[in-house]
């Protein structure tokens, strides 16, 4: 093995692994990796140059999809995160294919904008009216859904669950908070990590096989929304 100690491997590099993991200036990413080993998370440099590890965001899609209409709903709508976010745009992708396929309707998109909590509120206190028409929403992130939840019970008197089923995606901890409970997809962190480290052992080897973009199964973790 390269590295005898991986655990202080992984402690050295894990500030620049998802700092870098997060920049968009794809040329910046290809410089600091020409000058030493670098594995990117969740998001891909952009040109190809740099291995990265990430959730498989079209199969999260794909699983809050099948639960969805796994619990008889017809109706379904998708809270978007940012436009120009990959992990939002792939986790539509995979939510809307499968929903088509089995409805034979796109399902209705709500754009947040953004990613936080007080983003799904205010999406959800200004799109009401469409989320009494809907019966079934995945939110592109946790936080979305947390914001969701809470303005459709305190502001819009919409039932979750009962009048409308709510999928999140990442697994946050406030996720499983008692007040929530949330249905959400989850981000395998434990691979990710085993994934991250293999990919910089491969680096340091020069192996000719390391893959530049590395997608990890995400899972369902089902509660009560």
């Amino acid at each position: 093995m390269l590295f005898e100690n991986r655990k202080q491997l992984f402690l050295l590099l894990l500030p620049a692994l998802f700092l870098l993991g997060m920049l968009t200036v794809y040329p910046i990413i290809s410089v600091v990796y020409s000058a030493f080993p670098l594995v990117t998370l969740g998001r891909a440099d952009g040109l190809g140059n740099v291995p990265s590890v990430q959730t498989d965001n079209q199969m999260a899609g794909k699983l809050a999809a099948e639960h969805l209409l796994g619990l008889g709903c017809k109706r379904l709508g998708y809270l978007a995160g940012r436009r120009d976010g990959q992990a939002s745009i792939e986790r539509w992708q995979g939510f809307s294919k499968v929903v088509c396929a089995e409805l034979g309707t796109a399902p209705q998109i709500l754009e947040a904008g953004r990613y936080g909590y007080s983003a799904g509120f205010e999406t959800a206190v200004k799109s009401t009216e469409a989320l009494r028409e809907l019966d079934g929403v995945f939110c592109a992130s946790d936080a979305l859904a947390l914001g969701l939840v809470d303005a459709c019970q305190q502001f819009a008197g919409i039932n979750i669950p009962n009048q409308l089923r709510v999928v999140g995606c990442d697994n946050v901890p406030q996720a499983a908070w008692q007040g929530y409970q949330l249905t959400t997809v989850a981000q395998p962190v434990k691979d990710i990590a085993v994934q991250a480290l293999q990919a910089l052992e491969n680096i340091g080897r020069e192996h000719s096989a390391n893959k530049p973009i590395i997608r990890v199964k995400p899972f369902l973790k089902v509660r009560k929304t």
